[in-house]
């Protein structure tokens, strides 16, 4: 186990380890299984398997989503840095009563 990473025991009894100490993301999931599948594909091509065991396996398909927070002065520097047509668009989604928080903003990242 290299130095800064953790174990952790998953509900199947399978241990995990992730260096930033929190289970991977279901992108970071389906980008391993993918690429399992490729390599599997290979070897059924190559005629080392006869077929690929987990060719059936559906991915999780759930996009990431990050939280970020924003205080006053980094509320204030995107507003000083935003095109004019773009300052309607972040004071509404900043603002209380707009449908979310002032200080909460949410975007999803494939």
């Amino acid at each position: 186990m290299l130095s800064g990473e953790r174990t952790r025991q998953s509900p199947s009894g399978l241990a995990e380890t992730t260096r930033r100490k929190k289970a991977p993301s279901p992108a970071s999931l389906d980008r391993e299984v993918e690429l399992l599948k490729r390599m599997l594909n290979y070897a059924v091509s190559c005629g080392s398997l006869p077929s690929n065991p987990i060719a059936a396996v559906k991915l999780l398909r759930k996009p990431n989503v990050r939280r970020s927070v924003l205080d006053d002065a980094a509320f204030e520097k995107l507003l000083a840095a935003a095109e004019t047509q773009l300052k309607p668009i972040i004071w509404s989604r900043m603002t209380p009563g707009c449908g979310s928080a002032r200080s909460s903003v949410s975007a999803g990242h494939r």
